[in-house]
């Protein structure tokens, strides 16, 4: 068998092809920038409450460390007799913003603190705003996915009557994107 240029083209033809298919991804690769740590600023992510399964927020990072954010809920109650008391049932909706800082850096167990306001509709008896706070801690798996608990404080004043609410605990699962 003799070798020739036309022989021994087509036999490195596909060598070159199958290392170039190898060789040009992990070039490509190698210039995008990867996250190894938390989400940094201009990061959106989602959050869910998984005790309510009706409270849900939306986050943008303006810097690793705070996120600003918007969420809303809905609950509702049955009529019920305690005793010789009726209660009644009540339907309510609400919406909040606020702030949010991520003590620390990169990922791992991150504590949170934040504050905000949160204006809740009761269906049978009129809006109240709320003011709120925040402490508790996230652990961040990824640069995209976290689970976090927090209690949450709240204070409202209507008339002469001041109203206290307490959350807790809050539990959190947050992707980011």
């Amino acid at each position: 068998m003799t070798l020739t240029l036309r022989s021994l083209r087509i036999a490195v033809t596909p060598v070159v092809a199958l290392a170039a298919a190898f060789v040009i991804p992990l070039a490509v690769e190698a210039q995008v920038p990867k996250r190894t740590g938390g989400p940094v600023a201009g990061t959106w992510g989602a959050e869910a409450d998984v005790n309510t399964f009706g409270d849900a927020s939306v986050l943008r990072f303006v810097s690793p460390s705070w996120a600003v954010l918007v969420g809303a809920s809905g609950s509702t109650t049955s009529d019920y007799t305690s005793g010789t008391t009726r209660v009644d049932g009540q339907t309510t909706f609400s919406v909040n913003a606020g702030v949010r800082k991520y003590h620390g850096t990169g990922l791992g167990l991150r504590p949170i603190t934040g504050a905000g306001i949160n204006i809740v509709r009761f269906i049978s008896s009129g809006s109240r705003p709320f003011l709120y706070g925040e402490a508790g801690a996230a652990y961040l798996f990824t640069p995209h996915v976290s689970i976090g608990a927090a209690a949450r404080l709240g204070f409202s004043r209507d008339g002469d009557q001041n109203t206290f609410s307490l959350k807790v605990p809050r539990v959190m699962v947050s992707v980011y994107f």
